[in-house]
């Protein structure tokens, strides 16, 4: 994508006011502001060593198109845009990736600890999706960091009752770890812009099961829950102070997915039944459905959603295993059904 961006621009970007600039700073982390339009740049690849904004000040990092679309990819191992397809075998502590640039091949990556749920984001903020796991026995929490050469680091934060949900919920393109207790109805976050200092707040509670997704436009992620059995939603709006909103969505035999499905920049609510396979959607404001269709369904299928083909829109997806076979089922909203096997390429 970066070099994409390279060919149509080249080294002279005068007059492109749309371009938003990203800078990196010494310990990785991003900057990032609509208000920087690069008039210059010095080099015709990215990443650009030199761009002068406006105020005539050269910074070294990358610049894209102002498009929020770009900015995060869920499940790019690889960073070319797309969705990878991942399984993580919990017994065995081994992940099976199959990359969207390299989908004749399976990788095999042995990385764990015993009983743990997976906890994949992007911690580093290096637009990577970093391998992690948190094991809720003990409350430790390990990542691979992609921009430090795949180094595992280790945090404890969490334990028995508590729940990893890690998102970006301060905007600076760097996961959060977070924790959410559905007893207490109570979630924990370790806020990266603030030294990794412990933010609480309450919201759900028994029954409730959490998600995250930026709903209102402002690149932080937003707390939601779900009861399943009452089909009721809250989501607690950063942009607005964390005001709740509510709406009925889902209901029993439904599974939640928050992704941007139709490519404006904010996260939509899916609901997936398991046993039918029917997929509603419905937009960021929670009062138009945005459309419906059956893509899986059954027993041992597993929903998930990302941008498979790169278009900025989520695709509906599932996954299924087999005694002998990892198979991943995508309807692409580029190229339409599309299937991946742990054995096979792409067909």
């Amino acid at each position: 994508m970066l070099m994409a961006l390279a060919a149509a621009y080249g080294s002279d970007n005068s007059g492109t006011s749309s371009w938003q600039w990203h800078a990196i700073g010494p310990a990785g982390e991003w900057a990032h502001s609509d208000s920087y339009s690069a008039i210059s740049s010095a080099g015709s690849s990215c990443p650009f060593p030199s761009v002068m904004n406006t105020s005539a000040i050269n910074y070294g990092g990358f610049i894209y198109p102002f498009d929020r679309r770009v900015m995060r990819t869920k499940d790019d191992f690889d960073g070319d845009g797309k969705s990878d397809t991942w399984f993580y075998y919990a017994p065995g502590q081994v992940w099976y990736i199959v990359y969207s640039s390299a989908t004749q091949s399976v990788t095999r990556t042995a990385f764990g600890l015993p009983d743990a749920a997976t906890a994949l984001e992007d911690y580093d903020g290096d637009h990577l999706t970093d391998f992690a796991v948190y094991q809720e026995s003990s409350g430790t929490w390990v990542a691979l960091l992609s921009s430090q050469g795949y180094a595992s680091v280790s945090l404890g934060f969490g334990g028995p009752g508590w729940t990893a949900i890690p998102a970006d919920f301060d905007g600076d393109q760097k996961a959060d770890p977070a924790i959410y207790n559905q007893a207490l109805g109570t979630w924990q976050v370790l806020m990266s812009t603030e030294g990794y200092n412990l933010v609480s707040g309450g919201c759900g509670g028994p029954g409730f099961t959490p998600l995250a997704g930026d709903f209102d436009e402002d690149d932080r992620f937003d707390p939601v829950v779900y009861n399943e059995a009452t089909a009721a939603v809250d989501i607690l709006l950063s942009g607005s102070d964390y005001l709740p909103v509510s709406a009925g969505f889902g209901g029993a035999g439904f599974t939640l997915l928050t992704e941007d499905y139709d490519g404006d920049g904010c996260a939509d609510l899916a609901a997936y039944g398991r046993a039918s396979g029917l997929w509603y959607v419905i937009n960021y404001k929670l009062e138009q459905l945005i459309w419906g269709r059956v893509w899986g369904g059954g027993a041992n299928y597993q929903p998930l959603a990302g941008d498979y083909d790169g278009d900025g829109l989520a695709d509906p997806a599932v996954f299924y295993r087999t005694k002998n076979d990892s198979i991943w089922y995508m309807d692409e909203s580029t190229d339409g059904p599309q299937n991946i096997s742990a054995r096979s390429d792409r067909r």
